[in-house]
């Protein structure tokens, strides 16, 4: 997480991919909205305080895949967006 340049009440936090989403999972975590997807990372903006149910959205989003992820035990890890 890091602080946002756009709104100071809000952090910009990264979900770092170990590989593409299949199309699938990239319409499912759209149709959330708020999520911006790239190659290999999910980035989203929120409030400090909704940071981890943000996090979890995205990560039950991701679990319904029926491709399996090579992932940290399921979960989704973020990290602050390079500038």
């Amino acid at each position: 997480m890091e602080p946002s340049w756009e709104n100071r009440d809000e952090v910009r936090c990264v979900a770092r991919l170990t590989r593409a989403l299949t199309p699938d999972e990239a319409k499912r975590v759209r149709a959330l909205g708020g999520f911006e997807l790239s190659t290999d990372r999910v980035s989203y903006s929120c409030r400090h305080e909704d940071a981890e149910a943000y996090g979890k959205l995205l990560e039950s989003a991701l679990a319904r895949s029926a491709t399996p992820a090579r992932s940290l035990r399921g979960r989704v890890i973020t990290f602050p967006l390079p500038r």
